[in-house]
Order: structure tokens, then sequence, then C-alpha cells
């Protein structure tokens, strides 16, 4: 009994096209992987530019607050009421102590409250 080696046969037809077939799913296969790399790394160093392009117009396209105090004027507290309201304690300055209730979104004083006379 003679036993016969596939790799000793000719190739026919159905296998040039089974070997085409692997070759370029390979080509795919290493191609997809390229560009899938490229594109993580292209998004990675775009986010940073995007978080500094971001930052950088939140701080210039903010106003400037100020609240309008007396000179000597010291904060001693500032608590959050709401997201958007802020309560500022102030003391000395030539007036009394005060609570000042401070907008941040309009980035203004909506109240004042004296704490003594």
């Amino acid at each position: 009994m003679k036993m016969t080696s596939d790799q000793n046969e000719p190739l026919t037809g159905k296998n040039k096209g089974l070997l085409v077939i692997v070759i370029v799913l390979g080509v795919l296969i290493i191609i997809g992987t390229t560009v899938l790399i490229f594109s993580i790394i292209n998004r990675f160093g775009h986010q940073q530019e995007n978080i500094q392009k971001s930052l950088t117009s939140t701080i210039v396209d903010k106003p400037i607050s100020i609240l309008k105090e007396p000179k000597g004027t010291r904060i001693t507290q500032i608590v959050s009421q709401s997201p958007r309201v802020l309560v500022i304690s102030l003391k000395e300055g030539g007036v009394s102590d005060r609570l000042v209730f401070w907008d941040t979104t309009l980035q203004k004083k909506i109240a004042e409250v004296k704490l003594s006379e």
C-alpha cells in the first residue's frame, strides 16, 4: 500500500481558488488592523487638542465677575446654594457683615442680606 502526499499533487482549479481566497482575506485582515490602529492613535491625538480648545474657549468666553464691594471687604465663606447660585459671606470693608447671593449664569448679585446693623 502506497500513501500519497498532498504536497506532491499539482494545484487544481479548486485548490488555486481556495489559495487566492486565503491570501486575499489575509491581506484584508492586515489592512483592517492597520486602519484600526491608525484611527485609534489619531483619535487620542485629537482628543487632547479638543480638551485644550474647550478649556481655552471656556476661559476666554466667560465674562469676568466683579462683586462690587468696598475696599477691605473679606470673603469668609462661599457655599453653593444650587448649581446656579452661590452664597458668599462677607465681613468688614466698613459695612456690616452680610450674605450675598450670586447667580453664576447671569454673573450678578441677585440678593444681599445684612446680618447686623
